[in-house]
Order: structure tokens, then C-alpha cells, then sequence
């Protein structure tokens, strides 16, 4: 089409989703409209100099992004560039008029696969926390870390994968750090680049049944903590922990705590505080050591768990609640 321009993801899983998404979105506009997918857009290309500058009259700018963060929140020069035609950022936008959440959309449709199992079926002696990482981004490697300095690698579930084709400092950790007897996402898996040390794309389900259940509280590494006051990023990662009934921290864009709240969500800040406030990720890393501490020291999580019920029960309500809004949003978006 003459009018969109922009990254396609591969077919599959999420891929077919996407699609259907934008599509859903580009029937909205008016003819001389253009739209841009933002996913990968790094640099000012003769293409996308082509794109913008074909002939427009009255036309609007729509910057979309989906399964992924608006890139041009991060890179400036293409930020500067594409704000002189006054784009509209929707999707993962900080204005509420165009704000749809993508993952938040994904998690309703596909709600069957993450509540396949009794997650308040909880052991009697479960561990503290659980923090899954599959790509290694700098903050999941500085938090894994502190858990690992702080000897907590064993009072939790981690995972952490590798890149081998790109030079990361790993802080010494033993890459990849890997679960025993996990699940593999075969279909998440095809719709990923790279192996990332063998860790599954787990984009839905909840993970091993045993080890769901064999823990407290869901400690949540964000794609990105980048945006501050330029829109929200929130994945299925986020989302995973209220759909399976957990207590939560969420190390990710600044603005997220705010974007929860505003929906009703209950973040337990009078159990786990409310470091999220913090402006910086490592401040925010050491509110999370902190807790976990705190917590390593409570003598029946089983019970607290089981007290927090009501409140996890209601967060899943609110949650998709905020999901059908998002989807009748959806078809009025622009």
C-alpha cells in the first residue's frame, strides 16, 4: 500500500495478530492518510524520505506501535526528522486518546492458555520470587546481578539468556542461566531472531505448571525502562503475573506503575513498597533486592499468599475489564 510504510513481522503466532491489529487500524483512515509502523526504525532511509514526502493534502501522520516500542521515543535523529510532519503516535502513546495495548489485546484473546491450570494449587514451602529473562537487555542483566551478589539466586526461579553474535558485558554470570524440566514455546519461538541460549519465547502461557505454583512473588524484567515521559510499554510480561494471581514488581518504563493504577490494579504497595518511583533502574533493582530480603524473612509466604486472594482475584476482574475496553477502542482509534 502507497500509504503504510513500515516492518512487517515474520508470519505466525503473533505475527498473523499484528497484522490483523494494524489492519483493523488502517481501515480507519481517510485516503490521504500515512502510516508507519515505528518497530526497527532506527535510521532516516531514502525510503522513509520518499514516504514523507510524497504529495499530501489535509493528511494526517499515524506512528504505530504494536508488539513493540515506539523506536523513535529512542533515536533522535529520526524522532526530529519524522516530528516535522506532526505525527500521531498510537498505540503505546503517552495520550490516552490514542493509547491501545497490543499485549493487552493478546492476553485476552489467548486468556484459555495462560489459565489452564489451579494456580492457587501453591506447595507448602515455595520459593520467594520467580524472574524469567529470555533476551539479555543491560537492566535484566544488572538486576539478575543483585540477586546473584546478594545470594539470592537460590531462594527464587531465574532465568537469563545470551547473545553470542553481540559483545555484552554479563557482569559474570553463568550465561545462560536456564530452568530445569522447562516448557518450550514452539509456536512463540518461531517469531523470535535467535536462540537466545535455548530459553523459550513464553508469550502464552503462564510456564510450568510446578514452578508457577511454586512461588510468591513475580518479579517482571520489561522489554524496555527507556521512555520516561514518552509513552508506556507494557508486554505480556506484565500482564502474566495478574492473570495467574501473584504479588508483583515490574522493573520497565517509568510510566507503567501510573498506566496500572489508572486502570485499578492493585500493585500490593503496602507489602512491596513502592520503589517503583524511582526515576532510576537501578534504583528501582535495589527496591527489588530489598523486598525480596524483606520477604526471604517472613515465616508462611503459603498464608499471605491465600490473604492476598481477594485482591489477586480482583486484579484479574479489573484486568479484563480493561481488556474489552482496549478492544471496543480498537475500531475507533483514529
Amino acid at each position: 500500500m502507497e500509504n503504510v510504510f513500515g516492518f512487517e513481522f515474520p508470519p505466525g503466532i503473533v505475527g498473523d495478530y499484528a497484522k490483523e491489529i494494524k489492519q483493523r487500524i488502517i481501515q480507519q483512515m481517510k485516503p490521504a492518510d500515512l502510516f508507519i509502523d515505528s518497530c526497527f526504525l532506527r535510521e532516516i532511509t531514502p525510503e522513509l524520505k520518499k514516504f514523507l514526502q510524497q504529495p499530501r493534502r489535509r493528511s494526517r501522520l499515524f506512528l504505530w506501535s504494536g508488539p513493540d516500542w515506539d523506536y523513535t521515543y529512542w533515536h533522535k535523529p529520526v524522532k526530529q526528522y519524522i516530528d516535522k510532519f506532526n505525527p500521531y503516535h498510537i498505540g503505546n502513546s503517552s495520550e490516552d486518546e490514542y493509547y491501545f495495548s497490543f499485549w493487552l489485546s493478546w492476553v485476552r484473546t489467548h486468556l484459555d492458555s495462560f489459565t489452564n491450570f489451579d494456580c492457587f494449587d501453591i506447595s507448602d514451602s515455595p520459593k520467594i520470587f520467580m524472574n524469567l529473562n529470555r533476551k539479555p537487555h543491560q537492566h535484566r542483566i544488572n538486576l539478575v546481578s543483585e540477586l546473584y551478589l546478594n545470594n539470592l539466586q537460590n531462594d527464587g526461579y531465574i532465568s537469563l539468556g545470551c547473545d553470542k553474535n553481540v559483545d555484552i558485558d554479563y557482569l559474570n554470570l553463568p550465561v545462560p542461566i536456564t530452568l530445569n524440566n522447562d516448557i518450550t514455546n514452539i509456536e512463540g519461538d518461531k517469531n523470535v531472531y535467535g536462540d537466545a541460549g535455548g530459553i523459550t519465547n513464553d508469550i502464552s502461557t503462564l510456564g510450568c505448571p510446578d514452578k508457577w505454583n511454586n512461588h510468591f512473588l513475580n518479579i517482571v524484567s520489561e522489554t524496555t525502562t527507556g521512555s520516561q515521559d514518552q509513552g508506556v510499554f507494557i508486554s505480556e510480561k506484565t500482564f502474566k503475573p495478574i492473570i495467574g494471581k501473584r504479588p508483583f514488581m515490574v522493573l520497565g518504563d517509568y510510566n507503567l506503575y501510573k498506566k496500572l493504577h489508572d486502570w485499578g490494579i492493585d500493585t500490593f504497595d503496602d507489602i512491596l513498597g513502592d520503589g517503583y518511583k524511582e526515576k532510576s533502574p537501578l534504583d528501582r533493582v535495589e527496591w527489588i533486592i530489598n523486598t525480596v530480603k524483606e520477604l526471604k524473612s517472613h515465616k508462611n509466604l503459603p498464608i499471605l499468599l491465600y490473604k492476598l486472594k481477594p485482591r489477586l482475584d480482583n486484579n484479574l476482574k479489573v484486568l479484563m475489564e480493561v481488556a474489552l475496553d482496549n478492544e471496543l477502542k480498537l475500531d475507533s482509534l483514529i
